[in-house]
């Protein structure tokens, strides 16, 4: 005896043409019903995984979203005056230097201060970074 299953079920795809470098809003979305087996590996299902991306590559009318067609939009440029916040168990200080690399949401970026001093911190927001002690 043999058995196919199939998990039916909605999933978003780009309810337009969307260029490389477009910043990926709601209303650029549509849903589709389908086999969610038959999607590929990588594909986004949910509205919140692909709104507030940047498409890295084109994307047609009534795709799918591929995870490594995506990518977190910068929030921090290079050159920028950004504030670091230290904070640890008891204590939070906050200090304003030079980013030295352009970095998006989450990464880690290599930060100067006027006394020439570089730390490596973690971006959480439009130029604030955070390191955790």
């Amino acid at each position: 005896m043999q058995a196919q299953i199939a998990v039916i079920g909605k999933y978003v795809v780009a309810g337009q043409d969307i260029d490389r470098g477009t910043l990926i809003t709601r209303d650029m979305l549509s849903h589709r019903e389908g086999n969610l087996g038959d999607l590929a590996a990588q594909a986004l299902t949910q509205q919140d995984e692909v709104v507030g991306l940047v498409a890295q590559r084109a994307v047609r009318a009534g795709s799918t979203f591929q995870a490594h067609f995506l990518k977190a939009p910068q929030v921090v440029r290079r050159g920028e005056r950004v504030t670091v916040i230290a904070q640890g168990a008891g204590f939070r200080v906050s200090r304003e230097g030079e980013a030295l690399a352009d970095g998006a949401q989450g990464e880690r970026i290599r930060v100067r201060f006027d006394t020439r001093e570089l730390v490596t911190a973690r971006i959480v927001g439009q130029g604030t970074l955070v390191i955790d002690f």
